[in-house]
């Protein structure tokens, strides 16, 4: 249904999508709570009683190589399944409706963590590990969550504050469930185990799957499942691609391309550096234990986006989104940099106070993009935009881990040095994006219809 103004008019109904991004992604930690076993695990195989005391440099850099390496097959496996069915799938939400695939991915989240815990109670082979996270990434992952989560919110905010804010408290969900995620992992693990935090994971994701299910609105006007043939699928791929290539005017269509590579470097360096950091601050010179490197990321976690909630209300009345965007990165990149130089506590404290901005690149990018394409098209473009967050996830993962696997004689910090200029290079983009579109009114934009 068009408005007076020619644009689709938005779901009246209120969907609080926070609650579920905030669950799915308290559940998600569970990957760390995975890093950390199999770090304990290669350390019971090394050492025989899971004491690093005494230990030899040489044997803590098998124990890293081994976790790296093998954490980094775990994300492969979750990650292929992943990048095909968000292939397939995503853009489909645009016509059946986002909860079908909200409720999906929720339940292979649960049916993941359930066999995590089968195989942590019984110290089973870490290949079982691989099945639940390809049952996982069968399901669709974080980023299927992220594409019905995000439109949802499009769905219902027009273009303008009041979206780039909802979009900005929707990331904040996502960070206080990840902060809360990794706290629980972080401090339990030490207490109970490994297997009392995963059942606390099991419990999270069941309840979301039942919230979603009974008490979140669909907001997809006519949204529901029905029976699809080939030619649905294909046509809905070629429409997620379409997005980004149809015919449009050349500021739009470089601007939503050049973002959509910016997007997709900035979450994937986000991520590696934090799975990659809870790894290197178990050994020296830091020799930190899981809850000290849990209470770390969580108090930072949580700080930091209560800064950024507070200062988005704020400046939005005076920056674009974009310029909010790159303060973001020059944060994340001296905080990447200040960790690749640190050898003292100290310095990772000052890392995480200059990186306190860092997550705010994600959330400005996301809004900019969804102001290029029109309502009916959400889906679409962050389906395609996650694909392209995962593929890119998975080659950053494979080129970070082996860097720092490879480096571990040298200087571990050489990842970090590699993340930093990646970093820098965003910055550039968003800089040039910032340039061709400074003063463009987009809630003028005139959509054509295919």
């Amino acid at each position: 249904m068009l408005s007076s103004s020619g644009g689709l008019e938005t779901p009246s109904r209120l969907a609080l999508v926070e609650l579920p991004l905030f669950l799915y992604y308290v559940c998600h930690t569970n990957v760390l709570l995975t890093q950390f076993y199999l770090h304990d695990k290669y350390m019971r195989s090394y050492t025989g009683n899971g004491s690093s005391v005494n230990v030899t440099k040489d044997i803590v850099d098998a124990i890293q190589a081994d976790t790296t390496m093998t954490f980094t097959y775990i994300l492969i496996t979750l990650l292929c399944p992943a990048i095909f069915v968000n292939l397939l799938v995503g853009p489909l939400s645009d016509q059946l409706g986002r909860k079908p695939f909200l409720i999906m991915v929720n339940v292979a989240s649960f049916v993941k963590v359930n066999i995590d815990i089968i195989v942590m109670h019984f110290d089973l082979h870490v290949g079982y590990l691989f099945i639940g996270n390809m049952i996982y990434g069968l399901g669709g992952s974080y980023a299927l969550m992220l594409t019905c989560g995000i439109a949802m919110v499009a769905d219902v905010t027009p273009i303008g504050p009041q979206r780039s804010f909802r979009i900005t408290t929707s990331c904040a969900a996502i960070a206080v469930g990840v902060s809360l995620g990794i706290s629980i992992t972080g401090v339990l693990i030490d207490s109970f185990g490994f297997v009392f935090p995963a059942v606390l994971y099991a419990v999270a994701s069941f309840t979301n799957v039942l919230f979603v299910w009974c008490v979140l609105p669909e907001t997809v006007p006519g949204g529901s499942l029905r029976s699809l043939c080939l030619s649905d699928i294909i046509e809905n791929i070629q429409r997620g691609i379409d997005v980004y290539g149809r015919s449009i005017p050349s500021l739009r269509r470089i601007s939503l391309l050049l973002s959509l590579l910016a997007g997709v470097l900035i979450l994937s360096i986000v991520k590696v550096e934090m799975t990659l950091s809870s790894l290197f601050l178990l050994a020296p010179p830091f020799n930190w234990t899981s809850t000290h490197v849990a209470l770390y990321y969580g108090v930072k976690t949580v700080i930091s986006w209560a800064i950024i909630l507070v200062s988005t209300k704020c400046l939005l009345r005076y920056c674009s989104d974009l310029t909010l965007a790159i303060f973001g990165c020059l944060s994340l990149s001296l905080d990447v940099l200040l960790i690749g130089i640190a050898d003292t506590d100290s310095v990772m404290y000052i890392a995480a106070c200059v990186g306190l901005y860092g997550d705010q690149g994600i959330s400005m990018v996301r809004t900019f993009m969804s102001k290029c394409v029109p309502l009916q098209e959400q889906g679409a473009l962050f389906s395609t935009l996650n694909v392209c967050q995962l593929i890119c996830y998975l080659f950053v993962t494979l080129a970070i881990n082996l860097t720092y696997r490879g480096t571990l004689d040298v200087r571990p910090g050489v990842a970090y040095f590699v993340m930093t200029a990646v970093v820098a290079v965003v910055v550039g983009i968003l800089g040039y994006i910032n340039i061709r579109n400074k003063g463009f009114n987009w809630s003028l934009v005139h959509y054509s219809p295919h």
